[in-house]
C-alpha cells in the first residue's frame, strides 16, 4: 500500500480515537429532554403530588376550572403508572380542597393531606392498598399555605399558614404534630415569626429549617428574610441567620452535601409582585447564608433534586401575568445554572416529582387561558461519571 494511503488510514484512526476519548470525557448534557406523557382526566392546578412506595404517582385535589374569577375546588384524585405512562382514577378526597402543599408519604406508605384552602381543618389519609381516602382527625388550627414535613421519628410537622376564612385572615406562628401511630394531632412550640408561603427542609441532623414567606396578606405583603430551626427532640424553635433577600413562594431543597439551596420566589406588594432570580445557600455548620449563582430568568416555579445531585427548576411565572416553559439546572459543584430545555407547555402552579428511574414528572398547573390537563416528563442529561 502506498505510503500516502497508510498515512490516511492512520489519520482516520487518530481522529476516531479522539472522538471516542472526547465522548468519554465530555461535559454533561445540560439540556436533557422533555416529552408529553398523556393527560389527567381533569386539570389539577395547585394540587398535591406524591410518589408512592410502589413507584406510582398520586395527584390530588386542586381546582379544575375557573368560573369568571371564582375557583372551583375539586375532590378528584388520579394515579400515574410510570411503567405504562398512563393515568387512572383514584378514590375521591373526603373534602374538596386546593392550594395543596401538604401531601406527605408516611413511613407506613399512606399519604397524609391536612388542612389547606379555603380553609380546612380536616385531615385525611390515602391508602394505596385500597385506593381510598379516610378522615384522620382535625388540625388544632384551621390553616392553609403551611409547610408539612415528615420527621425522622415518623411524625409530621405542620408549621405556619393562614386562615382565609376567618376575619382579618390571620397568619400563624403556631406549629403542630401529627402522630400516625395514634392518628392524633398535638401542639408543639411556636415559631418566632408568623409566616406562610414559606419553605421547609428537613436537615441531615433531623431538625427542620423554615425560611422566608410573608407575615402579611395581602395589602402590605412583604417577603421575609428570616429563618428558624425546629428541634423535634425538644419541640422548640431557634432563630438562625437571615437570607440577604426576602422571598415568599420561595423553593428550597437539601443538597447532597447537607447544605440547603433556596431559590427565586417573589417580593413586593400586592399587585406589584416581582419575581426573583437570585439564589442563596444555607450552611448548617455556620447557620449562615451565602449567595450563589442566579437563575437566567426570574420566576416562581417547581424545584426538584435530581439523582445526580443537580437541581431542576421548571416553568413558573413572573407573578402573575405569563407562564414560562423554560427550565434550568443548578450544579452545586460550580454554583452555576445552565439551560435545561423547555417544556412543551408553559405553566405555573404545577407540581413536579422525581421518579425512581431519575426522570421528573410535571403535572397540571395553568397558563393564562386556564387549567391544564397535560403532563410532561423530563429526562436529565448524563453526567461525566455516567458516560
Amino acid at each position: 500500500m502506498p505510503t500516502s494511503g497508510i498515512s490516511t488510514i492512520v489519520a482516520c484512526l487518530i481522529s476516531l480515537l479522539a472522538v471516542l476519548v472526547g465522548s468519554a470525557t465530555a461535559e454533561p448534557n445540560a439540556t436533557g429532554s422533555w416529552r408529553p406523557v398523556g393527560s389527567t382526566a381533569v386539570g389539577h392546578e395547585s394540587a398535591g403530588l406524591a410518589l408512592l412506595g410502589d413507584g406510582r404517582v398520586l395527584v390530588a385535589g386542586g381546582h379544575a376550572l375557573t368560573r369568571g374569577r371564582k375557583w372551583v375546588l375539586i375532590d378528584s384524585a388520579e394515579l400515574y403508572d410510570p411503567k405504562t405512562e398512563t393515568w387512572q382514577a383514584a378514590g375521591p378526597l373526603v373534602e374538596k380542597r386546593q392550594g395543596i402543599r401538604s401531601l406527605v408519604v408516611l413511613k407506613n406508605g399512606k399519604v397524609l393531606l391536612a388542612g389547606e384552602h379555603d380553609t380546612l381543618s380536616g385531615a385525611e389519609l390515602y391508602d394505596p392498598a385500597t385506593g381510598k381516602w379516610s378522615a384522620t382527625g382535625k388540625l388544632l388550627t384551621s390553616r392553609g399555605g403551611q409547610t408539612t414535613t415528615l420527621l425522622t421519628n415518623g411524625k409530621v410537622l405542620i408549621a405556619g399558614g393562614i386562615d382565609y376564612s376567618a376575619n382579618g385572615t390571620p397568619i400563624f406562628d403556631s406549629a403542630e404534630l401529627y402522630d400516625p401511630d395514634k392518628a392524633t394531632w398535638g401542639g408543639t412550640g411556636s415559631m418566632a415569626a408568623t409566616r406562610f408561603k414559606h419553605a421547609a427542609v428537613r436537615l441531615v441532623s433531623g431538625e427542620v429549617l423554615v425560611v422566608g414567606g410573608t407575615s402579611t396578606e395581602p395589602s402590605n405583603d412583604r417577603a421575609l428574610t428570616s429563618a428558624e430551626i425546629f428541634n423535634p427532640v425538644t419541640g422548640t424553635w431557634r432563630t438562625v441567620g437571615s437570607m440577604a433577600t426576602g422571598r415568599e413562594l420561595v423553593k428550597a431543597v437539601l443538597l447532597p452535601n447537607g447544605k440547603v439551596l433556596a431559590v427565586g420566589g417573589s417580593a413586593g406588594h400586592f399587585g406589584k409582585y416581582k419575581a426573583l432570580a437570585s439564589a442563596e445557600i444555607y450552611d448548617p455548620k455556620s447557620e449562615r447564608w451565602i449567595s450563589t449563582g442566579a437563575l437566567a430568568e426570574a420566576r416562581t416555579f417547581t424545584m426538584t433534586l435530581l439523582d445526580d445531585g443537580r437541581v431542576l427548576v421548571a416553568g413558573g411565572a413572573r407573578p402573575f401575568t405569563s407562564a414560562l416553559s423554560t427550565a434550568e439546572i443548578y450544579d452545586p459543584t460550580s454554583g452555576t445554572w445552565s439551560e435545561a430545555g423547555a417544556m412543551k407547555t408553559p405553566r405555573w402552579n404545577h407540581r413536579a416529582v422525581l421518579l425512581p428511574n431519575g426522570d421528573v414528572l410535571v403535572v397540571g398547573g395553568c397558563d393564562p387561558l386556564g387549567e391544564l390537563t397535560s403532563v410532561e416528563l423530563y429526562s436529565p442529561g448524563l453526567r461525566k461519571s455516567e458516560k
